[in-house]
């Protein structure tokens, strides 16, 4: 795990995650943690359901390696899922009742800013954003 925080309220935190039994349960609660300690704990619950769906987008959809970045920077919290698939990401037109393929529907729903970016050489970042409370 890599952290900093600096002078101006800025924390970023991030982990390498491996395919296995436990890597959504690792991946929301260290997400959860950083938020939390950053004083945004009203936006956890968000944050781990966001989490949840990036990672698991990735590990459907992407390749390893996976990472998870958490960004805090005054009351905004940005969410970074990087893979090395080069397949952007994109909403479906699920199915109501469908079991599979709701997943960026519900972080374009929970989110206030969503998207994804090309990684020079391989990969993606799949990020969304989240305001909270206090300063900006």
């Amino acid at each position: 795990m890599d952290t900093s925080e600096g002078e101006d309220e800025q924390r970023r935190a991030s982990i390498r995650l491996a395919k296995g039994e436990a890597v959504l349960a690792a991946a929301r609660d260290f997400a959860a943690e950083v938020a939390v300690a950053a004083g945004q704990d009203r936006l956890a619950d968000d944050v781990a359901l966001l989490v949840s769906e990036l990672i698991t987008n990735a590990l459907l959809h992407g390749a390893e390696p996976i990472a998870l970045t958490v960004q805090v920077s005054g009351r905004r919290i940005r969410l970074e899922v990087e893979d090395a698939a080069t397949a952007m990401p994109r909403l479906l037109d699920a199915l109501r009742g469908a079991e599979h393929g709701h997943g960026l529907e519900i972080v374009a729903g929970l989110a206030d800013r969503w998207g994804a970016d090309r990684v020079p050489g391989d990969g993606k970042i799949v990020w969304a954003e989240l305001r909270g409370n206090g300063a900006d």
